[in-house]
């Protein structure tokens, strides 16, 4: 296929609210594993990478059958996580400006 589309218009969704968790501690909490799958030939397969469903977060399990990751709320989840990140980073920003000024207003470091 050359692409997966996930039909996400407001007019097939409802009880629409912000996702107030945080991304990151779940993408943080979830480890990502080597591994080969059981019909494999180990030496002659490529090695695989990814996530173990007993081991990730229910926001991203489908919970039809239980034994997947839905991919869309992988990613759905992934984007939250770097808009804290984003977030994160200006703040971070904004802080060693602020800091950087003061430093420079006591003469502690030459203006630039």
């Amino acid at each position: 296929a050359s692409a997966f589309n996930v039909t996400s218009s407001r007019d097939y969704k409802k009880d629409i609210k912000d996702y107030t968790g945080s991304a990151i501690d779940l993408i943080n909490g979830t480890p990502v594993r080597s591994y080969y799958l059981n019909e494999d030939v180990e030496g002659i397969d490529p090695k695989r990478i990814g996530l173990i469903v007993q081991e990730s977060p229910l926001e991203i399990v489908n919970l039809n059958g239980g034994d997947s990751i839905d991919t869309y709320e992988m990613s759905s989840l992934l984007w939250k996580g770097v808009q804290e990140l984003s977030t994160e980073l200006t703040n971070t920003k904004q802080e060693l400006a602020d800091l950087k000024e003061l430093l420079v207003a006591n003469g502690t470091i030459p203006a630039t």
